[in-house]
């Protein structure tokens, strides 16, 4: 951990839990009566620590800004202001309760409970979770769960952190979410807005999870509920996975389970009160699986670098440590000493069975244009070129 910066400073040690490494803040009470403020149903009790057993260190740089060193980043942020240093501590808070040996599945969601039942938002980033999910808390009979960092306990409850929605400014037009804003802001700087909701639960509160949701905010499409079949919740679980399984198959049990046991929707909608009509009614109906089938693809992920090509000269061979798995439709590589999965496109997959022979990206592209005549073999080598260079930058092959 990098201590640079910290020599001067008169730094308190603060922890939540005593089996947790704990935060270092300063003396100045500003940052942790902030931090405070965003948090219900949190004890921070006051230890003695050294920077190096610290879960996070904050400090202030100039100007009521703060930079925070974590365990869980290389290097210090640069100099934040307020709100988004609550923000990172946030962050680092959830993380290691995830890892405070409960036994608890993390994933990057949002969750509001309806009449005690949890419905569980997910989907590509910047999809406006954090809204929706906000504005469906302020609903009659809703309670807020979290908008981020969801705790999934082993019998499938979702609990929550007691962590107050924080609105990422400026806020789409939705006065219901302005009214929160302009009533509710507990913290605010340019970036983030932490709102207070009555209808938050405090941290450890628990309800049990009545379905999943696929969340997307789309002006090019009707609003609907349509059909969102395990093979496609599979994989938008699995990206937005938190937890560190031992072994990436554990991680497929885990999930698959959780999947296959509880009903599934995609949630299309531009209009936050469009999705909450149709999520209500769809509650109304004992959530029926029966739905439509979707009409679009789910939302793209972030697009992969664009890494340099192999050399024509190069072999690559599977790297030994490295297996494959199938779950239904989904093909997966996984190294079982890592928790990390890499879902594989139907040319992905092609291209890992011909590696049980070492090649070239010359000879593979020869072969894969015999399976594929209608298709430029020029393409096909870009093509498998990329893909070879992103198993290289993964480890998943090795050159020989």
């Amino acid at each position: 951990m990098r201590r640079a910066g910290l020599r001067g400073a008169a730094l308190q040690g603060w922890s939540f839990d005593r089996r947790a490494a704990p935060l270092l803040l300063p003396d100045d009470p500003a940052l942790k009566e902030a931090l405070l403020r965003c948090l219900d149903g949190w004890s921070l009790q006051p230890v003695r620590s050294r920077p190096d057993e610290a879960l996070a260190i904050a400090r202030e740089a100039s100007c009521g800004r703060w930079k925070i060193t974590s365990r869980y980043s290389d290097r210090p942020t640069g100099a934040l202001p307020l709100a988004s240093a609550v923000c990172a501590l946030i962050a680092d808070l959830s993380l290691a309760r995830l890892e405070s040996g409960e036994d608890l599945l993390g994933l990057h969601a949002a969750a509001v409970a309806l009449g005690g039942q949890a419905f569980v938002l997910t989907g590509p980033a910047r999809a406006g979770k954090t809204s929706f999910a906000t504005r469906l808390a302020a609903e009659p009979g809703a309670e807020f769960i979290c908008d981020d960092v969801l705790a999934i306990t082993p019998d499938d409850q979702a609990m929550s952190f007691g962590i107050a929605p924080r609105l990422r400014l400026p806020l789409p037009p939705d006065p219901t979410l302005r009214r929160l804003l302009g009533g509710g802001a507990v913290l605010q700087d340019d970036r983030y807005a932490y709102v207070r909701l009555p209808s938050a639960q405090p941290c450890g509160a628990k309800s049990p999870i009545a379905a999943i949701l696929s969340f997307e905010r789309r002006g090019d499409h009707p609003p609907s509920l349509r059909a969102l079949p395990p093979e496609a919740a599979l994989p938008l679980l699995l990206r937005q996975t938190l937890t560190r399984f031992e072994t990436a198959s554990q991680a497929l049990d885990r999930l698959t389970a959780l999947t296959m046991r509880l009903p599934r929707a995609r949630l299309i909608c531009s209009d936050p009160d469009e999705g909450i009509a149709l999520l209500r009614a769809w509650q109304a109906q004992g959530l029926p699986q029966d739905l439509p089938e979707a009409l679009l693809p789910l939302s793209p992920q972030a697009a992969a670098p664009d890494l340099p090509r192999p050399a024509s000269g190069q072999i690559f061979a599977r790297n030994p440590a490295v297996r494959l798995r199938a779950s239904g439709q989904m093909v997966w590589l996984w190294q079982e000493e890592d928790g990390f999965l890499w879902e594989l496109n139907p040319m992905a997959h092609a291209l890992w069975q011909m590696l049980e022979m070492p090649g070239s990206v010359d000879d593979l592209a020869e072969v894969m244009a015999e399976l594929f005549p209608d298709t430029a073999p020029a393409r096909i080598r870009e093509d498998l070129g990329r893909c070879l260079a992103q198993f290289h930058q993964e480890g998943l092959v090795v050159v020989r």
